[in-house]
């Protein structure tokens, strides 16, 4: 369930304490617990984009927000729960705000872990209504603020964007939009799906490149397409498609998919060049990949050899963790390569397997000593994963506290016993 209420006056909080927002970040740079940083998505985020729909003199905007369900306050609801928030949005130039408006947002889930999950996010794609001619040609910055209305914690963040002036003013300049991007294809009649980053997108997600032009007259454009992959000392071209598409005149579209699964992590630029007899444009954007689910230990080599401890001959294994990093690297590389069951994919569904049951293992397994993977329990765990029942007799009191895993499919049963009771369960080997 989710409602909207749309206000033409807001709080002060657009009038004070401005200098002090942040831009808006697409990555949430996180410290973990062995001293180096990981990717994360921010638990709340938000992208702009004026475009030009209908009206050639009146820009549209579209705003898309992006709220993580454990940024939320969820309160029980009957048989559900319930999580409100409001959104606040502001345009200013250095001297005015020609716009203001509040969006209130309800959402309900039925599952309790559902309210604290980090994977799941409440997106609303925001179509701003102006008035004629209220926004002129120049630059903007949009004041962003999401409040908590079951707790009133706040979250403020700005980003800035350019409208346009309007077609008929250019002469022979074609006008264009900036190039965004989109997390799914736009449908005629509905807003458009932004995606909730300006300059990130997702490790093995697809998207859309998206802009549009406007064609003074109908005829058949040209277009370029150029994506490189940029690296410290120069750029690689990593892909080219060369179209033609037959336009109106007036404003068109211009969309590329780019298929996520083909995609490694870095940073890139797309260009864009087109070009129907004299007339021509060109749009450029620089955008990282980041895989945000990542686990912890694929960040670095010499973290990611130790759980292949269980995988390895010993001789190979002590081989492996005596190797130069980069030399290590390639080694890993190569290892996973082999295992991939889509090859044609860059996204290696069991290295992740395998590494994500690493985490879930350190989260649920770590001892005073040992990594969680490290004890009995986190070993059975990374090599089978989840097991299918599980019977639990850790308040046993006259016999040592004892947990049996089952897998019925393999046909397997692990018993672990805790004799010290200090909750490191060791395996009875039978």
């Amino acid at each position: 369930m989710k409602n909207q209420i749309f206000l033409l006056l807001l709080p002060v909080f657009f009038l004070f304490g401005q200098e002090k927002t942040l831009d808006q970040q697409d990555v949430d740079k996180r410290m973990n617990r062995y001293g180096f940083e990981v990717n994360r998505r921010p638990a709340v985020n938000f992208n702009i984009f004026a475009d030009y729909p209908e009206n050639p003199g009146q820009p549209a905007l579209h705003l898309t927000s992006k709220v993580q369900n454990d940024a939320l306050t969820f309160e029980k609801h009957e048989q559900q729960y319930l999580a409100r928030y409001r959104l606040n949005i502001a345009l200013k130039t250095d001297d005015t705000t020609p716009f203001q408006a509040s969006f209130d947002y309800s959402v309900t889930v039925s599952d309790f872990e559902k309210t604290n999950d980090r994977f799941a996010y409440q997106i609303e794609d925001v179509p701003l209504s102006l008035a004629p001619d209220l926004l002129s040609a120049g630059d903007y910055t949009c004041y962003f603020e999401l409040i908590d209305l079951s707790v009133n914690q706040v979250f403020l963040s700005k980003r800035s964007f350019r409208v346009l002036p309007p077609a008929d003013s250019m002469g022979h300049a074609v006008p264009v939009t900036e190039l965004t991007m989109l997390r799914a294809e736009p449908e005629p009649g509905r807003p458009l799906p932004l995606e909730g980053a300006a300059d990130a997108v997702e490790f093995n997600k697809n998207h859309f490149f998206f802009l549009r032009f406007f064609s003074a007259d109908s005829g058949l454009w040209k277009t370029n397409l150029r994506l490189y992959k940029k690296r410290p000392e120069d750029q690689e071209l990593f892909l080219q498609s060369f179209t033609e598409m037959a336009v109106d005149s007036g404003w068109n579209n211009l969309k590329f998919p780019l298929s996520g699964d083909s995609l490694a992590e870095g940073l890139y630029q797309v260009s864009i060049s087109a070009e129907m007899g004299a007339s021509r444009f060109t749009a450029d954007k620089e955008f990282q990949v980041l895989w945000f689910e990542k686990p912890h230990y694929l960040y670095k080599p010499d973290l990611a050899v130790r759980p292949l401890v269980y995988l390895l001959e010993e001789s190979e294994f002590k081989k492996v963790r005596n190797l130069a990093l980069d030399k290590m690297t390639a080694w890993l590389k190569s290892y996973w390569e082999k295992r991939d069951p889509s090859a044609a994919t860059i996204y290696n569904e069991l290295l992740f397997e395998y590494y994500s049951r690493v985490d879930e293992a350190i989260r649920r397994f770590s001892t005073r000593f040992k990594e969680g993977w490290e004890t009995d329990r986190g070993k059975i765990f990374v090599l089978y994963g989840e097991p299918k029942r599980i019977e639990n007799e850790v308040y046993a009191l006259q016999d040592s506290p004892s947990i049996t895993w089952y897998y019925d499919e393999e046909n397997l049963v692990f018993v672990f016993t805790d004799p010290d009771r200090d909750g490191d369960f060791q395996l009875i080997e039978e």
